[in-house]
């Protein structure tokens, strides 16, 4: 095992005398424990935007398809007129079919 010397705030060093007293723990196994701590949670971080990457690869291998299935169909979906859509609703048209103004909408 590795020795290293790390100077540390007056603070901190209290701290960690408090909590080795605590936890009857030495003060190497202390800091040893809070460093594998870190790192195992930063690696779990990397892990999560990994997964995250990954999600939104099949997001848009799904957006693909549905796309070239619709274009196959002679399908479309009908954009919504409003930037910011609380819950998105999809309507297809048909080939022949065209998009209702703003005023056919409107009651």
């Amino acid at each position: 095992m590795g020795k290293i010397s790390v100077y540390l705030p007056d603070e901190l060093i209290e701290k960690v005398k408090k909590k080795t007293k605590e936890d009857d723990l030495k003060q190497s196994q202390l800091i040893q424990r809070a460093l594998k701590e870190h790192f195992e949670a930063e690696q779990e971080e990397e892990g999560g935007e990994a997964k995250l990457e990954q999600l939104e690869d099949q997001v848009d291998t799904i957006k693909r398809t549905q796309d070239a299935l619709l274009k196959k169909l002679n399908l479309r979906i009908k954009k919504p007129k409003e930037e910011r859509i609380e819950e998105e609703k999809v309507v297809l048209l048909g080939e022949d079919e065209e998009e209702e103004s703003e005023e056919e909408e409107d009651f």
